[in-house]
């Protein structure tokens, strides 16, 4: 007896070898490696089942060529694994669904069609769990061309040393080492072409630890002009019939000490 849309078949034994190899059912996917096509139809150039050939595109296009070859070498091993895990499950599919067809096709001649469905309904639920394998295969290599794309982007980011702040740039500063006996001492300068300061200018300090007894005053900036203060009427100022000047003059950051009417430079 035969189930319902099945086909009498020849007993095996007077089936001609041209319809046994007409019967084998052709792999049913593609796959691009290194730019050859493994898997395909049999010498006899049969094509796939629309359902094989659709299941195929699929399997194509999951990852282009140019992606792969861009892949790193142990990214293009896990993806070409898992096209073979996919091409083995596939060798596996044919060689069930042979065997279902010629048992099935047994039962039928032998009158049990009450077995027919219980065939069909297992050939199903072979077919989901084909199904199923073969997705997870195709997010596995998914996964790993992403993963392998990625790399690249993570290598460059680990290789950049990480960018240090610049180093605030010091301040420019003029010190003034005066040596006199005067109680208190006054500078009066215009520094970095600023206007003067207001007389009799600004207090000096009563000597440093590098420099004791000696009136100290730092000043930012690059170059000034100065005269120093008793807070009076006295005014320490250069000679301008020796040095053609009437004021003091520092053109430089350091520290310079004034004595005897001469700017020496210390550092």
């Amino acid at each position: 007896m035969l189930c319902a849309g099945q086909l009498r078949l020849q007993p095996a034994g007077r089936r001609t070898a041209a319809a046994r190899r007409r019967a084998v059912l052709p792999p049913t996917a593609f796959f691009n490696r290194g730019g050859k096509e493994v898997g395909g139809g049999d010498s006899s150039g049969a094509q796939g089942s629309p359902k094989a050939a659709g299941t195929a595109n699929a399997q194509e296009t999951l990852v282009p060529d140019g992606a792969i070859k861009s892949l790193s070498p142990e990214a293009r091993r896990i993806f070409r694994e898992a096209q073979d895990n996919i091409i083995e499950l596939n060798k596996s599919r044919l060689r069930a669904l042979e065997e279902l067809k010629a048992a099935r096709a047994k039962i039928a001649e032998l009158g049990a069609p009450f077995l027919c469905a219980a065939l069909r309904s297992a050939q199903q639920e072979q077919y989901l769990q084909y199904q199923q394998q073969q997705q997870y295969q195709q997010q596995q290599a998914a996964a790993a061309a992403a993963a392998a794309a990625a790399q690249p982007v993570q290598q460059q980011q680990q290789q950049q040393p990480p960018q240090q702040a610049a180093p605030a740039e010091a301040v420019a500063t003029m010190t003034v080492v005066y040596e006199t006996g005067w109680n208190a001492a006054y500078l009066h300068f215009s520094a970095d072409g600023q206007s003067w300061t207001s007389p009799p200018g600004k207090k000096m300090d009563n000597g440093s630890q590098q420099f004791p007894d000696k009136k100290v005053l730092t000043v930012p900036g690059r170059r000034m002009e100065f005269v120093i203060n008793d807070g009076g009427n006295d005014w320490d100022k250069p000679n301008p019939w020796e040095g053609g000047r009437s004021n003091y003059l520092i053109d430089s950051p350091g520290t310079y000490r004034v004595k005897n009417g001469k700017v020496t430079r210390l550092a």
